[in-house]
């Protein structure tokens, strides 16, 4: 059982905003809640709590061995990712953490045990490569989908649709249940896997049956690729080859708990969490 559960009906301010040691007394099974560095019990679960350390809401992901800090929730209610002034190497223990190279005027992401700190930027000339025949973020490949960049974990290529996929679209027409046994906060397709082919579940049905470009592998994005989406939907807009993100909430398919997911708010980089039975946008994503 996800971390994040709880018995009552949450909204996203009580996620949000609740002071850290009331939040980690409401988590069943819980006494305080677990910090950056604690033991954790299995890869890939995932916990949010207000913890010692950020406040008010901290998101946490077990690496198989202990919790790392993924992504954090200011008071104002906007989402970034754990951040560091770190000079270090990139190694497995900082898998996820993105730092800013003021030398290099560039974001930066570690993978884990790859090729050390890659910019998030295509670079001409060196560090990641695009797609043959389109290269660059924003371009419009021969299949008729846009490359959006490159995965923040696996370094893969990311494509996405030249249009959304829905527009008024519940992720669930009901709430309540722990829908995905394994939630992972960076692998939308790990998610999507989990939950059935459904009319029961709009938003990922939508991405399940898409087959563009001839494709059947499109997926609801992760909140980690949904984030990354929106700190490069500029770029991708900038090509001239998509119908524009929307001011609007987009779905990922990283559950909250049994009554919400998280949600990506264009183009404000607001991250929240929405009761699973909202009525929100869909952008599907395949790599």
């Amino acid at each position: 059982m996800k971390t994040t559960d709880h018995s009552g009906p949450p909204r996203a301010a009580s996620i949000l905003f609740g002071a850290g040691l009331l939040w980690a007394l409401l988590i069943p099974g819980q006494g305080l809640a677990a910090v950056p560095g604690d033991p954790c019990p299995a890869a890939g679960l995932t916990q949010v709590n207000g913890g010692p350390e950020q406040i008010p809401a901290l998101m946490l992901v077990c690496d198989g061995v202990e919790w790392r800090a993924v992504m954090e929730t200011g008071t104002d209610g906007r989402s970034v990712f754990q951040v560091d002034n770190d000079s270090g190497a990139c190694g497995a223990e900082k898998t996820g953490r993105m730092r800013y190279n003021e030398s290099a005027d560039t974001w930066e992401y570690c993978g884990g045990g790859g090729p050390g700190w890659l910019p998030f930027e295509h670079a001409a000339g060196g560090g990641l490569s695009g797609p043959a025949g389109c290269g660059d973020i924003g371009d419009l490949c021969a299949d008729g989908t846009v490359f959006a960049g490159w995965h923040p974990i696996t370094y893969e290529h990311l494509f996405i649709p030249t249009t959304d996929q829905g527009t008024t679209q519940a992720w669930k027409t009901s709430t309540g249940v722990d829908d995905i046994a394994a939630d992972s906060s960076y692998d939308g397709r790990v998610n999507s896997g989990q939950v059935a082919n459904s009319t029961t579940f709009p938003a990922l049905k939508l991405c399940k049956d898409l087959g563009t470009g001839g494709y059947n592998d499109w997926y609801l994005p992760s909140q980690v690729e949904l984030y990354y989406l929106w700190s490069v939907h500029g770029m991708i807009q900038a090509g001239g080859n998509i119908v524009n993100f929307q001011t609007a909430s987009y779905w990922s398919s990283s559950e909250a708990g049994n009554y919400d997911v998280w949600v990506q708010f264009f183009p404000d980089g607001y991250g929240i969490a929405d009761p699973k039975a909202e009525l929100l946008r869909v952008r599907c994503i395949r790599r």
